[in-house]
């Protein structure tokens, strides 16, 4: 199993008394993403047990009397009664704890470090948020029994943008899309089409490859029925790629304004495909055909939202689909009933859906906005509906009403939307309460 083929312990004492070193085994030829999450355990252990060291060693030096945790796989674990764990995707990781030892085994480049952020839960370790964690004290460790559990994403994509999330080692611990990793990945990302085909650069000779509004011509969106303007769009596309080739995801996407082009052929386009989408999804399919090794991402937003008729997506063709005209104080299942029906119009066209979902109010962001019930169902709605890649949109970069909170509830059930709400939020708010009671002491006695 790809990944999963070299073996990775690390073991430490469970004597209350004894002096003896903590250690972590490692194999010699270790792969990276099970090297990094064996320093990952070895870091958060040595926190909770007081400084106790934790070194690194090759494989084959297990102690007696030792507990053990294996981080990858190895045929050689049967004797400690493991047994191969399922092939995992991208993201997901197995757990097994018997006889005082405890098996971590990850697919693709983060399963293993989000098994030992699972772990470290289990051992009562907890990341609030950026300014807040609790990581126990112990004298000695004591690994949990767990019967063999395989976890996996129920969104393979997961990004979040609440402050919170742009701190890397909080949105790793809950198992989110990092801004490095993201910027890694997408090339573009939304609204592109003046990048693509930039209007200061050709709309003073070429009024005709931008915006038609029925009396005069508008740099807003491009005409998408302008043989020229695929071309240039193409060009600038290619160009950019060759620029950064390792990004998996380009947007060919719309402005953020409403003046599409009702030229004579992009109104007959749209007439024939029962809405702008269908215009769109034409024009962005032939530029997709150009770059069949990458994914082109495209907006279905305002206008475009609804799905068209007598067209799908070309394979590597994603849709994002934006819910920004939703009542965001009620499901959309029952609040906005049209966006419903949008996710399962495009849930059947598609496979490659991504949701832009909305959170917040935009009005003030440190208003009261009582949308709490309101972010499990939408999760399960999307889940249903075969959503791969999510997109949470908060308050960003700036603080907002209890965004600490709902990021964690957010981050915990992009990941599993079944997962109990309450329990969460009950977490939460006594690992705070806690928490900022012992600063407060602490505060009063010095």
């Amino acid at each position: 199993m790809r990944g999963l083929s070299l073996l990775f312990l690390l073991a430490f004492s469970t004597c209350l008394l004894s002096a003896q070193t903590n250690v972590v085994v490692v194999a010699d030829a270790a792969v990276e993403s099970n090297l990094r999450a064996a320093k990952v355990l070895q870091h958060y252990l040595e926190e909770m047990t007081g400084g106790n060291l934790v070194d690194l060693r090759p494989f084959g030096t297990i102690q007696p009397h030792t507990t053990v945790v294996f981080i990858g796989y190895d045929p050689s674990l049967s004797t400690f009664g493991f047994h191969t764990p399922p092939a995992l995707p991208e993201d997901g990781y197995f757990l097994e704890g018997k006889n005082g030892h405890f098996l971590i085994a990850g697919g693709g480049e983060l399963g293993a470090e989000y098994g030992v952020y699972d772990l470290l839960e289990r051992l009562g370790c907890r990341k609030y948020s950026p300014r807040d964690a609790f990581i126990p004290k112990v004298r000695a460790l004591r690994l949990p029994d767990l019967s063999p559990t395989t976890a996996i994403p129920a969104f393979p994509y997961r990004e979040l943008w609440y402050e919170p999330a742009f701190d890397e080692e909080w949105a790793r611990w809950h198992k989110l899309k990092t801004n490095p990793k993201k910027n890694a990945e997408w090339g573009l990302f939304v609204h592109t089409f003046d990048k693509l085909c930039p209007a200061e650069e050709h709309f003073a000779k070429h009024p005709e490859y931008y915006s038609w509004n029925g009396a005069q011509y508008s740099p807003g969106q491009l005409c998408l029925s302008n043989d020229t303007v695929r071309q240039i769009v193409i060009a600038s596309l290619r160009k950019l790629i060759e620029e950064k080739p390792a990004a998996q995801y380009w947007s060919v996407s719309q402005n953020d304004n409403f003046d599409y082009c009702k030229c004579p052929r992009c109104a007959a386009s749209d007439a024939h495909y029962g809405g702008p989408a269908g215009t769109l999804l034409a024009f962005v399919n032939a530029v997709a055909a150009e770059f069949s090794d990458k994914t082109i991402s495209t907006l279905a937003y305002q206008y475009t939202r609804k799905a068209p008729e007598g067209i799908r997506p070309a394979d590597n063709v994603s849709i994002c689909l934006c819910s920004i005209e939703c009542n965001r104080g009620l499901p959309i299942a029952e609040g906005c009933t049209d966006f419903a029906r949008d996710v399962d119009e495009w849930s059947q066209l598609t496979h490659n859906l991504m949701i832009w979902d909305y959170v917040v109010q935009f009005r003030s962001y440190i208003s009261p906005f009582p949308n709490w019930s309101t972010l499990q169902p939408n999760l399960q709605l999307f889940h249903e509906h075969g959503v791969r890649m999510l997109f949470e949109q908060g308050s960003g970069h700036d603080r907002s009403e209890f965004s600490d909170r709902r990021a964690y509830l957010l981050a915990k059930l992009m990941w599993d939307p079944q997962a109990n709400a309450d329990s969460i939020l009950l977490d939460f708010d006594r690992g705070i309460t806690v928490r900022h009671n012992l600063l407060s002491r602490h505060t009063l006695m010095n």
